[in-house]
């Protein structure tokens, strides 16, 4: 068989392999064709998918989905490099909700295993991946939300809303979906350091540590007023379609 028609044939069976919700079978042969862009597009659907079903609570915080869930996150991490060094041009030009939707993906997940580590309770998902992930400080989480605004998605002051906004109505309706909970997540964030900050007597975070080392109050607050503000101005049934 031709080399087109075998990618021709891997792409169909791949489609009828989606429709049935056999996301992951339908992805390694999308993989294999070296159709990069369409497994993109169906990494950015299963990804807003679980995000979605963890935000109405649906998605379950342990067992099977939980596992295939954080099975994904890493598979679709795996692949955004890979497509990256291969082919950046494409990566480039095709690859931008993807590697934004990873960028909120990892920051949730980072999220909710850090509240059940700070609860006691054991992190959802393969023991090694949430191990790993559960042992990240509050500073490692607020790396992440520092990246997400340098990169446009996010507010980090009330100067900024305006531009997040207009990024945000870029965005795919997969990756708008995904906001709501990751504005409320980052809000969280910045209460926690507000808070580990007046426990510290205002102290600044050690510089090792990572992200936003010496912020002081007034900066928390701005970036969590922004984050407020922008999240009051997203048209969450689009968000949420």
């Amino acid at each position: 068989i031709a080399e087109a028609d075998y990618r021709e044939l891997l792409r169909a069976v791949s489609s009828r392999l989606a429709g049935k919700g056999r996301a992951s079978q339908a992805a390694r042969l999308l993989y294999e064709a070296r159709e990069h862009r369409q497994l993109s597009a169906l990494l950015v659907a299963e990804l807003s998918a679980n995000i979605a079903a963890a935000a109405r609570g649906t998605n379950p915080a342990a067992g099977d989905a939980a596992e295939r869930a954080a099975r994904l996150c890493a598979d679709a991490a795996a692949f955004a490099r890979e497509w990256r060094d291969s082919d950046p041009k494409e990566a480039s030009a095709h690859g931008a909700p993807l590697f934004a939707l990873l960028s909120i993906a990892q920051l949730l997940e980072g999220a909710e295993a850090w509240r059940a580590a700070s609860k006691g309770l054991p992190a959802a998902g393969p023991r090694g991946a949430t191990d790993a992930i559960a042992m990240q400080p509050l500073s490692a989480l607020l790396v992440r939300v520092e990246a997400l605004s340098e990169a446009g998605l996010l507010p980090a002051s009330l100067a900024e809303v305006e531009a997040a906004q207009a990024e945000y109505r870029l965005q795919p309706p997969e990756v708008r979906r995904a906001f709501p909970q990751l504005v409320e997540t980052c809000v969280e964030l910045l209460h926690a350091q507000y808070v580990a900050l007046r426990i510290a007597r205002c102290a600044p975070m050690p510089a090792a540590a990572g992200a936003r080392a010496g912020t002081g109050f007034a900066a928390i607050r701005a970036q969590a007023e922004a984050l407020v503000a922008f999240g009051g101005t997203m048209d969450v049934s689009a968000s949420s379609g």
